[in-house]
């Protein structure tokens, strides 16, 4: 079974659960193609598309002026039924002001079902099959290992936003698999390196079979390309750090 945005896991790490439902309107074309293709990969649409906004809202997605309008939106060339797709209110409020600076940047309409459009169409079709993934691998549980100051501060900013701390290491994930976080060298040895039992504490996070077999290859290339060992933990940690919380550094530089 491919992997549901909407069912309730026992750990609550699940992206997208409990935040509400945001209507879009993708062409039927686009649609059926990238549906056919998640559901190959054991991922769900609604779980694609969040790639989309993430790289939207991180700014590496440049909205292009379509050809013509989106199928379902006002003067589209039919209506059709929305795609649901859950998004905490703090993301989504984030993506609409993007889309109202775009639109008055580049002059023509931008918003979030162009947006979906745009990243499933160009980008997500566009790339190579993954290949298909047995159902039953769809979405295990991943540990990846925080330091305790980084976690913690981390953890009182996704409580305000009324997120989960998972949920915005799906988003490191993201920015990661798409070549948008360079690995630096900046922080203590990577947290999971050591021994767990004497280290941060884990944390539990859904990663679908797909995306985790795309972050630890690319790990495994910038380890040997940069000289430093690269892992989902690392990489987690920087982004947390780094980007998620103001660019804020630890108080020490990276030890192997």
């Amino acid at each position: 079974m491919a992997e549901d945005s909407k069912s309730p896991l026992p750990s609550g790490q699940q992206w997208g659960e409990g935040d509400p439902a945001r209507p879009l309107y993708v062409p039927a074309e686009v649609k059926q193609q990238a549906d056919t293709r998640a559901g190959a990969e054991s991922r769900s649409l609604t779980t694609v598309i969040r790639e989309g906004f993430t790289l939207y809202r991180h700014g590496h997605l440049e909205p292009v002026k379509p050809q013509r309008a989106p199928a379902g939106s006002v003067g589209g060339s039919k209506a059709l039924p929305p795609t649901s797709v859950r998004i905490p209110p703090v993301e989504w409020a984030l993506i609409l002001e993007r889309c109202t600076v775009d639109k008055q940047r580049l002059g023509f309409l931008v918003n979030p079902s162009r947006i979906a459009t745009q990243f499933l169409r160009d980008v997500y079709l566009a790339a190579p099959p993954t290949g298909a993934v047995p159902a039953e691998d769809a979405a295990p549980n991943r540990s990846v290992y925080i330091p305790d100051a980084v976690k913690s501060r981390a953890g009182r900013k996704v409580k305000d936003e009324g997120r989960t701390l998972a949920a915005v290491i799906r988003e490191a994930f993201t920015l990661y698999r798409y070549g948008h976080l360079e690995p630096t060298h900046t922080l203590r040895a990577a947290a999971g390196t050591a021994d767990p039992d004497s280290g941060p504490l884990s944390t539990t996070i859904r990663v679908p079979t797909v995306e985790w077999t795309q972050i630890t290859q690319r790990c495994a290339v910038d380890s040997e390309r940069l000289g430093f060992g690269v892992n989902p933990s690392r990489i987690a940690a920087q982004f947390l750090a780094e980007v998620y919380l103001d660019a804020e550094e630890l108080d020490a530089p990276a030890e192997e």
